[in-house]
């Protein structure tokens, strides 16, 4: 038995908007589909939410496809359509580069204010690498800017506080990069960003 339904079908017009407008407008409606197509088909109203958000990316890749061959009005050659096919692998790497980058900042967002001693926020002592970088880099940073309750440090000064908070609050180790790229990062001070 075949299911009749009413439907109104829109054309869309591919012109050289494609590669902007439409394209988007396309990651946009397959979206919207994609969470209505799971949720009738009974998914939880979170992975309805997660599969309609996640959607919208499943052309992330055609953004690494030349724009003449996106908006080609003839057939694609074979070697073109190859080109065209390597969309999904390379969006679905831009996705794994932007989790990876999450992920990393998730990690130094929950720890970057532990202390190698374990009394930091938390207590913890088993903190990531990155959290401990990035730590030694926040308060370096704090005591040079002038802040409403206290003035800034001069960079002297902000060094001696490091070391001397070597095994207690900073691993030894990024302590030392620091000091070795003191005259970079105070570069970074006279020249901005």
């Amino acid at each position: 038995m075949r299911m009749k339904w009413k439907c109104e079908v829109r054309k869309i017009q591919y012109t050289d908007l494609f590669s902007e407008e439409i394209k988007h407008e396309h990651s946009r409606l397959v979206s919207r589909i994609a969470g209505l197509i799971a949720k009738n088909a009974l998914f939880s109203r979170d992975e309805v939410t997660l599969i309609e958000s996640a959607a919208i990316l499943h052309d992330v890749g055609k953004n690494f496809i030349p724009k003449p061959l996106l908006l080609k009005k003839s057939k694609l050659t074979a070697h073109e359509y190859k080109i065209m096919q390597s969309h999904t692998l390379a969006g679905a790497t831009q996705i794994l580069q932007t989790i990876r980058t999450l992920l990393a900042a998730y990690i130094i967002a929950l720890q970057h204010h532990e202390r190698v001693d374990g009394t930091g926020y938390a207590g913890m002592t088993n903190i990531h690498p990155y959290a401990k970088v990035v730590a030694v880099a926040d308060v370096f940073d704090s005591l040079l800017a002038k802040r409403p309750y206290k003035q800034a440090w001069p960079p002297e000064k902000a060094v001696f506080y490091m070391q001397e908070n070597i095994h207690k609050q900073f691993e030894a180790s990024y302590v030392t990069a620091l000091i070795e790229s003191i005259d970079e990062i105070l570069d970074l001070y006279e020249g901005g960003l």
